[in-house]
Parts: structure tokens; sequence; C-alpha cells
């Protein structure tokens, strides 16, 4: 009887695990598909994303917006007149090595983009 269910329970888990990835994998291809910003995108993805989503004299306030609505942490400060937003943890990264995406924009005298620049940053113990 043990014999049994030890053979039954290995097929069932494995079903389990494999339904668990392959759901994950497709929430994954969606959630990438949706062109939003997130961590596993390369520092070149978020680059030509953000670069496409914010042409040159956008204002500071569909900025913000498009920030908040991608859940970047981003600020805005005044003495600079910059834009600063960060992603954390974007593909592309080392072992013990975390690589995050720094996303600088520059605003004219009307806090409308000016110039916009989109770097990695290491941190690590």
């Amino acid at each position: 009887m043990k014999r049994l269910l030890a053979a039954v329970r290995q097929p069932i888990v494995a079903a389990v695990v494999l339904i668990f990835f392959i759901s994950t994998i497709w929430g994954l291809a969606l959630f990438l598909h949706a062109e939003r910003l997130n961590n596993w995108l390369t520092l070149a993805q978020i680059n030509e994303r953000v670069t496409r989503d914010l042409p040159l004299g956008t204002p500071l306030s569909e900025i913000d917006r498009y920030f908040t609505e991608n859940n970047v942490e981003h600020s805005y400060v005044e003495r600079t007149n910059e834009v600063y937003a960060m992603i954390r943890f974007i593909w592309g990264g080392r072992f013990m090595i975390q690589k995050d995406a720094w996303i600088r924009i520059k605003l004219d005298e009307h806090k409308k983009l000016n110039d916009l620049r989109v770097e990695s940053v290491f941190t690590g113990p």
C-alpha cells in the first residue's frame, strides 16, 4: 500500500510543479508584452522603452504619471530641475552583485524633458 501511495504521489507532485512553472512563464510573458517597465528587462530594453515613451518636450506631470503607472521609484528635485528614477534588481546582475537601472531626466525652464539618460548602477557586499 505504501509503495502504491509513493508511486502515485511522485507523478502528482511532478505535474503540480510543471503546471506552476508553465503558469509562471506564461504570466511573465504576458507581463513583459504589456510594455511596462519592470526588473526583468535589460538596461538596453529599459532605455528603449523610456526613450520611446517619454520623447523630448514631455511635461513633468506626464513623466510623473508614467513612472507612477509603472510602479517605478522616482523623485523630482527642484534644486537641480531633474527627475531621478530607479528600477532595482534588473536583468544582468551577477552573483552577490545587484544591478539597478538609474534614470536621470533633465528638464528645461518650462519643466519639460530636455535630456534623458539610463545608466546601470552596481551594488554588492
